[in-house]
């Protein structure tokens, strides 16, 4: 039906209900319309709508609203201008909408340079950023994104403190740089310092911190490039802030790295180094 809940801490409004009331339970936002995606930030929220118009709620410091303000909002709001849009992307402070002809428009804090515009001017109305063009989709990490384009080539921008643009260095970018090595991908993913791309083989590519054995290479060195991993028929790929999860075509769930919380599904609260296999089917 496209109706939204949320359940959790609503300090700054990210359920959308009115209010900044925490609840444990499932609550229902004053949406005045259907969404069919979110994607959520650190405090705020964008929606989707199935003709696509943009909502925006939570958190404003920064401008990742969208709406022209500061100011928070404990209700959605439409992001002014946006129309056509088929997906959208957030990272901790900042938002990236790609429409359906593959232009992609941008919001939000820039004090990394992870809008792509080539300086760290903050923007809080959306904005056409022009030298990204022809995209397909858009990953966010904490403060980096991650472009797929449609010719299956991958671009990332902004921090890069880990390696995470897998641009081989530790330098950051204010403009999107093309990934090295990497062809024919047809997804890509995003933890807070790491980086995944799969390709048309289902071959997966990891790239950025791995402290905790996030990237599952069976040990806690860092990767500057893309480096192939050793799971195999892959076609999601998403990472946490020090763990990762995995779905293979077979509709097997993999994960690895930190797992102080349980959140690698395991049974335990032991960390890993290589992706192991979560009891679940389908």
């Amino acid at each position: 039906s496209g109706d939204l809940w949320s359940f959790g801490v609503n300090a700054t409004g990210t359920f959308g209900n009115g209010n900044n009331l925490n609840n444990s339970e499932p609550t229902p936002a004053m949406n005045p319309v259907s969404l069919n995606e979110i994607s959520s930030g650190d405090d705020f929220v964008l929606g989707v709508t199935p003709t696509g118009d943009v909502y925006a709620w939570g958190e404003n410091s920064s401008g990742q609203l969208g709406n022209g303000t500061y100011t928070s909002e404990n209700s959605p709001i439409q992001v002014p201008t946006l129309t056509g849009v088929k997906t959208v992307a957030t990272t901790q402070s900042s938002s990236m909408a790609i429409t359906t002809t593959g232009d992609v428009y941008v919001w939000g804090n820039n004090s990394q340079g992870q809008l792509g515009t080539g300086n760290t001017s903050v923007i809080n109305f959306p904005m056409q950023n022009t030298a990204i063009t022809n995209t397909d989709t858009i990953a966010g990490g904490l403060n980096h994104f991650v472009i797929l384009k449609n010719d299956g080539t991958v671009w990332t921008v902004g921090n890069n403190d880990y390696g995470q643009l897998g641009t081989g260095n530790l330098t950051q970018s204010m403009s999107p740089t093309q990934v090295p090595g990497l062809s024919n991908v047809v997804a890509i993913g995003a933890g807070e310092y790491h980086s995944f791309a799969i390709d048309n083989a289902g071959d997966l590519y990891v790239w950025g911190n791995n402290g905790s054995g996030q990237l599952g290479m069976n040990d806690i060195n860092n990767r500057l490039s893309p480096t192939l991993s050793p799971l195999k028929n892959i076609i999601n790929a998403q990472g946490g802030a020090t763990h990762s999860v995995f779905l293979s075509s077979e509709n097997k769930v993999f994960t690895t790295g930190g797992n102080a919380y349980g959140q690698l599904g395991t049974g335990v609260y032991t960390d890993t180094l290589a992706p192991v296999q979560v009891g679940i089917q389908g």
